[in-house]
This record gives structure tokens, C-alpha cells and sequence, in this order.
């Protein structure tokens, strides 16, 4: 019976008259609304998503099929794209497009940024740390950048390397490709099967075996990423603050580690040798390193009062190779009133290249 039905119900569909509307077959029905015979290629494509017995009949007015597609499709879509600005070799990030525009930091070689808007006058738009800045497209140029549609469910640490499979839809070559993650490296989990994570770090995304070397991180803890300069604060596993920083110069790193604040200093000063600073706030978490302020302080006459030694574009970029700290992390002063507000002692803190 159910043969005699289907060969029924392509009898009918033939004898009605067809239409062809942007290369797609159409029939009109009898209340002048179409109905759309999905073409073998798309069928084989949206059978992946759901459970589809042939024939396709969607009643819908021609109109609204191509986007009722597109809804159903992207509400799977696992990774989303994000156009974004590739830097070509140091460039300078600057609060207008233009040369003479103040400086709001400095993007390094391979680095990337998101895109917000390209300009017609050879400067691109672009998101600094939750600001509109610009960058020059001398030195710059337009690429493609990819983010876990979702939310993090869990974070861990890498307590030994781990093998991590980047999927071909997100990777440089189009295959599945293959890379291994650094001891110590913070992994964002934004979801997981039976055996694999789902994982975003600051240089792959992809999948890894749940068996491999990690630990949890969880509450509230700090991330200082010294290849990017840039530190990250969780709090339930959300990033609450993400700030750029200077560590450790080449002659005197910052020691990378986990480790936990042991002790909190405010208003007094850092001696060392060669250098007496005044700091704010001051987080101890390994032996002499710590969390502290060091952005330039200014009076209301404009004048430099008795601290901080650090201009605000100077954070983030490069500056640590060779104008970096003596171990610990520089921060600007905004930032670290936050971090002391949401850290007590004992909070973790990790330190990773």
C-alpha cells in the first residue's frame, strides 16, 4: 500500500505545472502557493541532518524556501567564521585611521584581530580588546579566523603535550589535520562525546582524547599567556576580564607554571636592583613574582605623580623581549584593581607561553 501511495503522489506532482525560479523546480498548487522538490544533491545534504524519507515537499512560498535552508543547515553549524585583519610584520594599532592618531598598542607579526570594517581610505577597523581601533593596510591584510559557536563548559590545563585534531572544515589545508598542544596550555572545553573534547586554545581548535594528561581548573583563576601577552580572568567558566600585559624580559622570564596568589601587597614599594617603584597592588603568587600595576599615573595638572612607569599602548605587542619586567606580570591600573577584587589568596593562577 505504501509503494501504491508514493507512485500515487508522484503521478500528481508530475501532472502539476512547473516553474523554474532560480535554477530550483517549483510546483504551483492549487492555492497558488509553491512547493519545492528538493534537487538530489541538497536532499543528500540536509538527509545528514535529519531523518528524510524522499520525496521533499516543502510548503513554502519561493521567497522564504531559500532561507527556511539556510536556517535549518546553520542551527548545526559548530564553528563560525570571523573575518579578521592578519598582521604581515609589527604594525602599530592607533586610535584613528591615520599616521599621526594616537597609539593603542601594537599587533604582532602572524597575530590577528577582528575585522569591523574595511575603510576606503587603506585602514582597517578593528576590535582591541573590546575598542574600536585601526591598522594600516600597508602591513596588514584581510584573512579568516574561526570561534566554537557555544559556551564553555569546563577548563583544564595540559599537564604533559596532547594530540589535538583540527577538523578539516576549519583547517589551513581542507584535510583533518594534526597538531600537538604544549604542556601547560589552558584548554576552553565547549562540548564533549563519549571519548573526545571539543576544545579552543589560543592557537587551535579541535578534538581531543579525554584520556589525555589534563587537570581542571575551576572557580575563579588567572591566565597569563606569554606569547600573546595577554592575561584572562575566569570566574565560573566565563572570561570576565582579558587585558593585555608585560612579563618578564628575555634576560630575566617570567617563571610559567601553576601556581597560587600566597600574599597581597598595596601602597608600597618594589626594591630590586637598580629600580625602587612604587606599585598599588601587588599579587604574590611565586616566590618574588607577582600581579601588579605599573601604567603611568597622572595628576589632574597632567604631571606624573610618583608612579607607574609604563604608557598604556606599551602593554601587549612586544614590549617584553627586550623592556620586560624582572619576572612579574605588568598590568595597567584598571585591570588590576579588578583582578584584586575578584582573587583571594589561594586563587590559581597559570602562566604559560
Amino acid at each position: 500500500m505504501k509503494n501504491k501511495q508514493k507512485k500515487l503522489l508522484y503521478t500528481l506532482l508530475l501532472s502539476l505545472l512547473t516553474i523554474k525560479i532560480s535554477g530550483c523546480s517549483y510546483e504551483t498548487n492549487q492555492d497558488n502557493s509553491t512547493a519545492e522538490i528538493i534537487s538530489e544533491e541538497d536532499l543528500f545534504k540536509l538527509k545528514s541532518l535529519k531523518n528524510i524519507e524522499e520525496p521533499l515537499v516543502v510548503n513554502r512560498t519561493p521567497e522564504y524556501i531559500s532561507k527556511t535552508l539556510l536556517s535549518e543547515k546553520r542551527q548545526f553549524k559548530q564553528f563560525l567564521e570571523v573575518p579578521s585583519v592578519i598582521a604581515h610584520e609589527n604594525v602599530n594599532i592607533r586610535k584613528a585611521p591615520n599616521l599621526g592618531a594616537d597609539l593603542a598598542g601594537k599587533l604582532v607579526e602572524g597575530q590577528t584581530l577582528e575585522l569591523l570594517e574595511e575603510l576606503n581610505n587603506g585602514w582597517y577597523k578593528v576590535l582591541y580588546y573590546e575598542e574600536e581601533c585601526y591598522l594600516s593596510s600597508d602591513y596588514t591584510s584581510k584573512t579568516i579566523t574561526y570561534k566554537v559557536n557555544g559556551d564553555i563548559k569546563k577548563i583544564f590545563y595540559a599537564k604533559d603535550t596532547i594530540d589535538i585534531v583540527i577538523p578539516a572544515e576549519i583547517s589551513v589545508s581542507g584535510f583533518e589535520e594534526y597538531a600537538t598542544i604544549p604542556s601547560l596550555e589552558c584548554l576552553e572545553v565547549y562540548n564533549e562525546t563519549e571519548n573526545q573534547y571539543l576544545v579552543q586554545t589560543s592557537d587551535f581548535i579541535g578534538f581531543i582524547d579525554k584520556n589525555s594528561p589534563l587537570e581542571e581548573l575551576v572557580g575563579t583563576f588567572v591566565v597569563v599567556d606569554i606569547s600573546d601577552q595577554k592575561l584572562k580572568l575566569y570566574e565560573n567558566n566565563k572570561i570576565i576580564l582579558e587585558t593585555p600585559v608585560v612579563t618578564g624580559k628575555t634576560s630575566t622570564p617570567s617563571d610559567e607554571g601553576l601556581f597560587q596568589i600566597y600574599k597581597y601587597k598595596k601602597n608600597d614599594y618594589l626594591i630590586g636592583p637598580g629600580y625602587k617603584s612604587y606599585i598599588d597592588i601587588m599579587m604574590f603568587y611565586n616566590r618574588g613574582e607577582g600581579l601588579h600595576d605599573s601604567e603611568i599615573n597622572y595628576c589632574e595638572n597632567g604631571k606624573q605623580n610618583n608612579h607607574g612607569w609604563r604608557r598604556p599602548e606599551e602593554f601587549g605587542g612586544n614590549t617584553y623581549i627586550n623592556h620586560g619586567s624582572h619576572g612579574c606580570v605588568n598590568m595597567l591600573n584598571d585591570a588590576v584593581f579588578e583582578v584584586y577584587e575578584h582573587t583571594s589568596i589561594g586563587t590559581k593562577v597559570l602562566v604559560k607561553k
